[in-house]
Order: structure tokens, then C-alpha cells, then sequence
């Protein structure tokens, strides 16, 4: 992001207008969400605007600006297919719109030998692929082995309906291992809203920006990422028709391009009063999207860290003989422990657990054995049946699935006891529904046998 701020300032937009344009990126969920992490996507996004930032150096500073550019594609075509298209795209599209320009760069030594050592590690990382394959990337469905194609497959039409809204209806969430969605269902309409400001002035203006170095960069970039939109339309369907499934369609393949996005959009030299009026529009909205959109995102990396990891106890970790200093609730109504499981030194817990007045799920369960505190967990499951029940939506995920490895062989049912912590601190304790239903049960009928014959 920082390096798209530094790419508008050299292309001529004040420092502030850079700085929002370079921000905005922020309000797309992918965004924040992949920032702390280290992988292919990111490194992608990275590799991109290393690129471009060398790009627009050209012009005042050749030899460096040839060796970022150098870099920036050797991390792309390293990392990530649809960046790579997108790039190389850049390249041959720019080469025949600013002909003059390309045939000067390529007679300087910085460019040729930027541009050779680029292929030659990017040779050297491929040629092994293609010597054992016969081609640089999977076939498309061969990912996807187990499946097989679709005995009536959609036709291509619908396909590509099918992935527009696919692609479109992802854009506010972010999908990983678990779909969150940070923009509130009522501003989805303000969010497209927000995308579609810099393409309506671009596609208003495009025909009236004098013809320029900016304008050339511009169409195409446009243009590249049309054309790699396009073939990775086709890659997805052929993969459909060999294995019948949508996969492929994310929205963040194409985030390294929303930079350039709203920066050419703006950057065509017009200003008249609706220009203005699209970019107040955009620049809203993203501030708006920008302070709301990264601190759910954060909370949707600890919800699923919590999923991942607090659900798994173990027995050996005894912090208190009661968490004493939480008294005890008066209420009953806060869930249930529904299930108790224990085999092979696991117990697993299964119930549902909320606040009892504000019927949200509970801030915390406090798992103890013969009265003596374990760990704590949240509840993470979705549970239809009790937000039913209970006629209120906010306690769906209420629901909780607990496993307490190390468990001592001598450990019943009715040891295991959870409480749920109510946001006036207290704790309710869960019925044991697994313990109520052995206490409960009758004994068996007593057997008399016969006194042997005589």
C-alpha cells in the first residue's frame, strides 16, 4: 500500500489525495485479513506494486527503475499465475501503445540485463516443472482429481454468469478456511457503491483525457487486467467441465490490481464537478469501510484462532479448585450440556451456552473436572434449533464442541461439569444432561433363580 502512495505521488496527485487513494485499499476485506501473514497472495500483491513503483521511475531514473522493475516481476511470476498474466499483459500491451518509448528503453544496458537476468531465474524455476510435466502449471481440473465431470455441464453463458456473481457477491467477505463477513448486510449496497465510483469515472472520462504518458499506462493496465480476466475465465471453465466444481472464483487473486484501479481512474487530467463528486463519493464510503472493515477483520482472525485452538483442553492443566473469584449465578437458564463423551482418555463435550438475559452466546465456558478448573473455551457452533427455541437470532452460534484430552481413567460423565460466564460476572453452571439421564435411569430388575432340584 505504502508503495502505491509513493507510485501516485510520482505520477502527480497531491500527497493527501495519494494517501486516500493508496488507503482505500484497506476497505476490502482480503486486504486486512492476509496482512499479517506471509504467502503466495501477498507476496503477489507486493511483487505488483514493487513493479509499478520501478515503472514510473523509468523516466527520471533508468537504472534503478529497471532493476525494481526486474524484481517486482520475478516476485510475481514466482508467486502467482493471474499476477503474472496481468503483468506480462502490461508489458506487451504498454510496448505497442508507447512504441517510441519501449524501442528507447530497450536499447539501454540496465534494461537488457534487467530484463535477462528476470529470465533466466524465472527459467531456472520453471525448467525443472516443464522437463517432469511437459507444461509450467497444472492442467486445469487436475488439482481436483477425485471428481469427475459433469454429465450435463452448464453452458458457457451461464458459467460466466455464474462466476461474475461468485466472483462479485465475495468481494465484501473474506473466504478462507471459514467465509467471515465484515461489512453489515445493510451496507453491502453502499460497499459496491464505493467500487463502482472510479470505474464510472473512468469509463465517463476515458474518451475526453488527453493523450499522455499517464493515459497510455492506463489503458493498458485497463487492459491487462481484461485480458487476465478473461483467460482465467477459460482456465476455471475448462476446469469445470472435468470436474463439474466452481473452484478458482476469489475475488483476492485480483486484489493486487484495486491500487492501480482507483488510481488511474482518477488520474486522466479532467476535472469537472460530477468528477468530483464520484471521487467525494469513493473517498467516503472508503473511509467509512477503512475504519470498520480491518477491526472486524482482525476479530474474525481471533474467532477462528479461538475455533482452532481453545476447544482443545487438556486435563493435566488444573489452575484452581474453583474459579472462585466468579461467583456463582442463581440462574439455570444459560444452555445445557447436552453430551458427555469420554474414551480412549478424551472426554467430548457437546451443549450451548448464553447470557441469559441478553440470550447472545456466553462470553466464556469454564471447563472443570471434580471441581477443579481445566481451561476455558468459547462457543463457536451454530445451533438453529436453540435460536429457535428461544426466538432470538443473536444466540445462533451458541453452540460449543469441546474436546479435554488426558483424561484420567477413573473420570465419569458426571465429573465433568461446564459453566457459562454471564457478562454480569457470574457463572451458570450447564445441566449435565449425560449425567441426569445415568442418575435417572432405573436399575435393573432383579433376577431370582431357581433353588436346584433335590
Amino acid at each position: 500500500m505504502f508503495l502505491w502512495v509513493l507510485i501516485a505521488g510520482r505520477l502527480g496527485l497531491p500527497p493527501t489525495q495519494a494517501a486516500g487513494l493508496g488507503a482505500a485499499t484497506l476497505a476490502i476485506p482480503m486486504f486486512p485479513y492476509l496482512a499479517g501473514s506471509v504467502n503466495n497472495d501477498n507476496l503477489c500483491y507486493l511483487g505488483v506494486a514493487i513493479f509499478f513503483y520501478g515503472f514510473v521511475s523509468l523516466p527520471a531514473r533508468v537504472k534503478i527503475g529497471a532493476y525494481v522493475c526486474a524484481l517486482g516481476m520475478s516476485v510475481v511470476l514466482l508467486t502467482k499465475a493471474t499476477g503474472a498474466v496481468f503483468l506480462l499483459t502490461f508489458a506487451g500491451v504498454w510496448t505497442v501503445l508507447a512504441s517510441s518509448d519501449a524501442r528507447a528503453l530497450g536499447k539501454n544496458r540496465h534494461v537488457r540485463i534487467a530484463a535477462t537476468v528476470t529470465a533466466i531465474v524465472c527459467a531456472a524455476y520453471f525448467l525443472p516443472t516443464w522437463l517432469a510435466y511437459h507444461r509450467l502449471f497444472p492442467a486445469p481440473g487436475t488439482i481436483y482429481g477425485g471428481h469427475v465431470a459433469p454429465a450435463e455441464p452448464t453452458g458457457f453463458m451461464t458459467y460466466v454468469g455464474a462466476f461474475s456473481h461468485l466472483m462479485l457477491a465475495r468481494l465484501p467477505a473474506i473466504m478462507s478456511a471459514n467465509a467471515f463477513f465484515p461489512v453489515p448486510a445493510g451496507m453491502i449496497p453502499l460497499f459496491y457503491a464505493m467500487l463502482g465510483a472510479p470505474l464510472l469515472a473512468w469509463i465517463a472520462y476515458r474518451p475526453f483525457s488527453p493523450a499522455n504518458p499517464n493515459r497510455r499506462m492506463a489503458d493498458a493496465f485497463m487492459t491487462a487486467l481484461l485480458v487476465t480476466l478473461c483467460v482465467h475465465l477459460w482456465v476455471t471453465w475448462q476446469g469445470y467441465l472435468q470436474t463439474g466444481l466452481y473452484a478458482g472464483l476469489q475475488p483476492r487473486y485480483y486484489a493486487y490490481a484495486l491500487p492501480g484501479i482507483f488510481l488511474f481512474a482518477f488520474l486522466d487530467g479532467c476535472h469537472t464537478r460530477l468528477k468530483r463528486g464520484l471521487f467525494l463519493v469513493f473517498g467516503t464510503l472508503a473511509l467509512v469501510f477503512v475504519a470498520m472493515v480491518p477491526p472486524r477483520a482482525a476479530l474474525a482472525i481471533v474467532n477462528q484462532q479461538r475455533a482452532a485452538h481453545a476447544a482443545h483442553l487438556g486435563a493435566t492443566n488444573l489452575y484452581s479448585a474453583h474459579p472462585g473469584w466468579l461467583p456463582n449465578a442463581p440462574t439455570t437458564a444459560a444452555g445445557y450440556l447436552d453430551h458427555v463423551r469420554i474414551e480412549n482418555g478424551r472426554a467430548r463435550l457437546t451443549g450451548w451456552a448464553i447470557d441469559a438475559i441478553d440470550k447472545h452466546p456466553t462470553r466464556a465456558l469454564w471447563v472443570s473436572l471434580r471441581g477443579r478448573l481445566i481451561g476455558t473455551a468459547q462457543p463457536m457452533t451454530t445451533r438453529p434449533d436453540v435460536a429457535s427455541a428461544l426466538q432470538s437470532p443473536q444466540s445462533l452460534r451458541s453452540g460449543f464442541q469441546i474436546t479435554v484430552s488426558h483424561v484420567p481413567a477413573d473420570i465419569s460423565a458426571c465429573d465433568v461439569s461446564v459453566q457459562a460466564e454471564q457478562d454480569n460476572g457470574t457463572l451458570a453452571t450447564l445441566p449435565n444432561s449425560t449425567c441426569i439421564r445415568l442418575r435417572t435411569k432405573p436399575p435393573p430388575a432383579a433376577t431370582t433363580t431357581d433353588p436346584p432340584p433335590r
